[in-house]
């Protein structure tokens, strides 16, 4: 939970539409200039009219639904980003500290009450109570509503996720893909964590490669890390024909096919290859710039098609049993 104390979720059924690129908040954006009711902090303070709040709402909601719900500080920061794609007046503060203020906040939390605040449960215990049935089922209702509004094939559908190969070393890009597999894109970041800056450049290589566009749509399965969320990214993934599917918060080890089948036989390999580095290369000291070179001898050989074909399999079947049971429940209760 990354030491939220509260998150964003919607009191009611949001609508649970099958991609999360949905961009009616940019699309359908009224002008700032537009003669609305105004409404913000109060009227001589206000950012945003009714119309750009609703619209605002709307995004929450479906993001909840999609199993994106934001965290208050996320929700903040989103809401900067979305004036400052407007162009409307806002307060310094927003500008000096890249989100909105705890005042707007609250406001904006009273006069909408379909959103509302809960407490998160700790980590351990949320991981363990999110993979449930209904949980699940509802992401599997998504997935299928999704392939059959898209028409997906199987080689249109793709699975996204990341993984640690790293020393304690500051890292630079230009040197971080000598001797990668062939195709890597290099970046990089201090805190070793995925940014929103690094996962828009990841997103414009799976485009190039991909070559998808909204007239040959490609459907992208991945976790809700909020570095996946930028309105640049959706914006982009829109623009692309990319339509993206959450797995549920805290169930990415039994949801993820990556994580099933795939990343298990990559980290054997590439922790054979550093025994490797170790054995010739005595009394060196292996960094960050050697990392690379063991991860191209480690992806192919993990990175192949019956391990991948095996990761979608594997939850495939969780989904026909899951639906065996619900079948088993409405027949018991007819």
């Amino acid at each position: 939970m990354r030491g939220e104390k509260d998150r964003l979720n919607n009191n009611n059924n949001a609508d649970n539409q099958g991609n999360a690129n949905n961009q009616d908040i940019l699309d359908n954006a009224p002008n700032a200039n537009v003669a609305i009711p105004r409404v913000g902090y109060f009227n001589n303070r206000a950012v945003f009219n009714a119309e750009q709040e609703n619209l605002l709402v709307n995004y929450l909601l479906k993001a909840s639904g999609l199993y994106y719900g934001l965290s208050m500080d996320e929700t903040r920061k989103l809401a900067y980003e979305y004036a400052n794609r407007l162009g409307v007046e806002m307060p310094p503060s927003w500008i000096e500290n890249e989100k909105a203020g705890k005042d707007w906040l609250q406001g904006f939390m009273k006069r909408q009450p379909e959103i509302s605040l809960r407490a998160p449960e700790a980590t351990s215990l949320s991981r363990a109570t999110s993979f449930n049935k209904y949980n699940v089922g509802k992401f599997f209702d998504n997935l299928q509503l999704v392939i059959e509004r898209e028409g997906f094939t199987p080689e249109k559908i793709f699975n996204l996720d990341e993984t640690g190969c790293t020393t304690v070393q500051k890292p630079d890009k230009d040197h971080f893909i000598n001797g990668a597999p062939p195709g890597t894109v290099g970046a990089a970041h201090q805190s070793g964590w995925m940014t929103e800056l690094n996962f828009l450049q990841f997103m414009k290589h799976f485009v190039a490669h991909v070559r998808c566009s909204p007239e040959n749509k490609v459907l992208l399965l991945l976790d809700n890390h909020d570095s996946h969320i930028s309105i640049e990214t959706l914006d982009y993934a829109k623009e692309n024909g990319i339509v993206m599917l959450s797995f549920p918060p805290h169930c990415s080890h039994k949801l993820q096919p990556l994580d099933r089948s795939v990343y298990g036989p990559f980290k054997r390999y590439y922790n054979t290859a550093c025994d490797g580095w170790i054995t010739e290369n005595k009394g060196k000291t292996m960094t960050i710039y050697d990392i690379p070179a063991l991860v191209g001898k480690a992806f192919p050989r993990a990175m192949i098609p019956t391990n991948i074909q095996s990761g979608f399999r594997r939850i495939s079947d969780l989904s026909k049993k899951l639906n065996r049971e619900r079948e088993r429940l409405v027949e018991n209760q007819g």
